[in-house]
């Protein structure tokens, strides 16, 4: 989480940072600039979801008391969700039982 809070401002910086925050500001403006209101309007709360993720998939390590340390501690966290959501999707298409 620290690694993508420093590259919060770089990201601002850059075409897509600014595109989006024009898109806040001024819908109208940056659809007549050519700038795609619906695309960035849909990647703002998917970078912002994944990056809950991330962190929600940390924290869940430290609750559990797994010492949140070291490659397959890290692998493992960041698979916890992944699996998750194919495992409740999967069992949604089939119905109960």
């Amino acid at each position: 989480m620290l690694i993508a809070t420093g590259l919060l401002p770089w990201f601002l910086k850059t075409e897509v940072g600014i595109a989006m925050r024009a898109v806040g500001a001024n819908q109208v403006m940056t659809r007549a600039r050519g700038i795609s209101v619906r695309r960035h309007t849909i990647l703002g709360p998917g970078l912002a979801g994944g990056l809950v993720a991330v962190g929600g998939a940390g924290l869940a390590a430290v609750i559990v008391g797994e010492p949140p340390v070291g490659h397959r501690s890290r692998t493992r966290q960041l698979l916890a969700p992944v699996v998750g959501a194919i495992v409740s999707h999967s069992s949604a298409f089939r119905g109960p039982g």
